[in-house]
């Protein structure tokens, strides 16, 4: 992965796509009904109720502007795993590509609010 986010024209795709991933959220957030039918039902081949459950499961769209508290929480796991593990430890912050912090959530705010 980290040649793509190294190449320039990948790293433009790559943040283009994280535009419409954050938008389909929002979407499928507002139109729950459509998704259920139009892509858990007729594409997935779920039942209808199977549909509801796993957009219920979902939950709505949070997607924070800001990772330092996902990193942190991240780094707490890292810290865990390496101590039950014997694993060494190493800083999960090389986990998170800073340059796409805002990217979802500011296509998020573009599109308004999830309910």
């Amino acid at each position: 992965m980290t040649d793509a986010v190294s190449d320039p024209q990948k790293a433009a795709a790559i943040r283009e796509f994280i535009r419409f991933w954050a938008r389909s959220e929002v979407w499928v957030d507002r139109h729950p009904k459509q998704w259920i039918d139009g892509y858990y039902v007729k594409d997935q081949g779920l039942t209808h109720a199977d549909g509801e459950y796993l957009v219920k499961q979902n939950g709505h769209p949070d997607i924070p502007a800001d990772w330092t508290a996902a990193i942190a929480r991240q780094q707490k796991t890292v810290d865990l795993l390496a101590k039950e593990t014997g694993q060494k430890k190493f800083d999960a912050g090389i986990l998170f590509d800073r340059r796409y912090e805002s990217v979802a959530a500011d296509a998020v705010a573009a599109a308004g609010r999830p309910r």
